[in-house]
Protein backbone atom coordinates (compact mmCIF):
# COMPACT_ATOMS: atom_id res chain seq x y z
CA UNK A 1 0.00 0.00 0.00
CA UNK A 2 2.80 2.45 0.81
CA UNK A 3 4.42 1.88 -2.59
CA UNK A 4 1.20 2.82 -4.42
CA UNK A 5 0.77 6.00 -2.39
CA UNK A 6 4.31 7.32 -2.93
CA UNK A 7 4.01 7.94 -6.72
CA UNK A 8 0.66 9.69 -6.19
CA UNK A 9 2.17 12.00 -3.57
CA UNK A 10 5.15 12.73 -5.85
CA UNK A 11 2.85 13.83 -8.66
CA UNK A 12 0.94 16.20 -6.37
CA UNK A 13 4.20 17.77 -5.17
CA UNK A 14 5.12 18.72 -8.76
CA UNK A 15 2.12 21.04 -9.23
CA UNK A 16 2.60 24.68 -8.18
CA UNK A 17 0.35 26.05 -5.46
CA UNK A 18 -1.05 28.62 -7.91
CA UNK A 19 -3.04 25.85 -9.62
CA UNK A 20 -5.15 25.29 -6.52
CA UNK A 21 -8.13 27.44 -5.63
CA UNK A 22 -8.01 29.97 -2.82
CA UNK A 23 -11.76 30.12 -2.46
CA UNK A 24 -13.63 29.62 0.77
CA UNK A 25 -17.14 28.27 0.20
CA UNK A 26 -19.93 28.65 2.70
CA UNK A 27 -22.56 26.10 1.60
CA UNK A 28 -25.37 27.33 3.83
CA UNK A 29 -25.74 30.73 5.46
CA UNK A 30 -28.90 31.49 7.44
CA UNK A 31 -30.23 34.89 8.47
CA UNK A 32 -33.57 36.38 9.46
CA UNK A 33 -36.31 34.71 11.46
CA UNK A 34 -34.21 35.02 14.61
CA UNK A 35 -30.88 34.02 13.02
CA UNK A 36 -27.77 36.02 12.22
CA UNK A 37 -24.50 34.79 10.69
CA UNK A 38 -21.03 36.18 11.38
CA UNK A 39 -18.06 35.31 9.17
CA UNK A 40 -14.57 35.47 10.68
CA UNK A 41 -11.90 35.55 7.98
CA UNK A 42 -8.20 35.41 8.84
CA UNK A 43 -5.30 36.39 6.58
CA UNK A 44 -2.50 34.04 7.66
CA UNK A 45 -0.29 35.17 4.78
CA UNK A 46 2.30 37.91 4.47
CA UNK A 47 0.49 39.92 1.77
CA UNK A 48 -2.43 42.32 2.17
CA UNK A 49 -5.69 41.03 0.73
CA UNK A 50 -8.73 42.76 -0.71
CA UNK A 51 -11.64 40.74 -2.05
CA UNK A 52 -15.41 40.54 -1.95
CA UNK A 53 -17.55 38.14 0.06
CA UNK A 54 -20.28 37.15 -2.41
CA UNK A 55 -23.56 35.62 -1.26
CA UNK A 56 -25.99 33.88 -3.61
CA UNK A 57 -29.58 32.64 -3.49
CA UNK A 58 -30.15 28.89 -3.59
CA UNK A 59 -30.90 29.37 -7.32
CA UNK A 60 -27.46 30.96 -7.86
CA UNK A 61 -28.38 34.65 -8.19
CA UNK A 62 -25.98 37.13 -6.59
CA UNK A 63 -27.38 38.93 -3.51
CA UNK A 64 -25.29 42.11 -3.77
CA UNK A 65 -27.21 43.60 -0.82
CA UNK A 66 -25.73 40.99 1.54
CA UNK A 67 -22.04 40.64 0.59
CA UNK A 68 -19.28 43.14 1.05
CA UNK A 69 -15.74 44.14 0.22
CA UNK A 70 -13.20 42.90 2.78
CA UNK A 71 -9.62 44.14 3.18
CA UNK A 72 -7.17 42.33 5.43
CA UNK A 73 -3.60 43.28 6.31
CA UNK A 74 -1.09 40.45 6.79
CA UNK A 75 -1.78 38.50 9.98
CA UNK A 76 -5.09 40.28 10.63
CA UNK A 77 -8.68 39.14 10.74
CA UNK A 78 -12.08 40.66 10.14
CA UNK A 79 -15.69 39.86 10.90
CA UNK A 80 -18.65 40.33 8.60
CA UNK A 81 -22.18 39.92 9.97
CA UNK A 82 -25.44 39.37 8.15
CA UNK A 83 -28.05 40.70 10.55
CA UNK A 84 -31.29 39.10 11.68
CA UNK A 85 -33.74 40.82 9.35
CA UNK A 86 -36.88 39.59 7.62
CA UNK A 87 -38.03 35.97 7.36
CA UNK A 88 -35.65 33.03 7.69
CA UNK A 89 -33.57 32.91 4.51
CA UNK A 90 -30.78 30.54 3.41
CA UNK A 91 -28.08 31.58 0.95
CA UNK A 92 -24.58 30.32 0.12
CA UNK A 93 -21.36 32.26 -0.21
CA UNK A 94 -17.81 32.41 -1.50
CA UNK A 95 -14.71 34.43 -0.71
CA UNK A 96 -12.08 34.18 -3.46
CA UNK A 97 -8.57 35.63 -3.21
CA UNK A 98 -5.73 34.64 -5.57
CA UNK A 99 -2.39 33.43 -4.15
CA UNK A 100 -3.31 33.50 -0.47
CA UNK A 101 -3.56 31.12 2.46
CA UNK A 102 -6.99 31.29 4.03
CA UNK A 103 -8.24 29.74 7.24
CA UNK A 104 -11.80 29.05 8.33
CA UNK A 105 -12.36 29.84 11.96
CA UNK A 106 -15.45 27.83 12.77
CA UNK A 107 -16.65 27.69 16.33
CA UNK A 108 -13.58 29.58 17.57
CA UNK A 109 -15.02 33.06 18.01
CA UNK A 110 -14.23 35.62 19.23
CA UNK A 111 -11.05 36.71 17.47
CA UNK A 112 -9.14 39.56 19.05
Amino acid sequence: MKLKLLPFMSVIALFPASLFSNTLYFPQVAFGGGYSTTFAIVNTGTTAVSSRLNLYTQAGSLRSDLGGQLALAPGNSTRFTIPNSGPLTAVWGEFNVPALRLSRNEDKLPIS
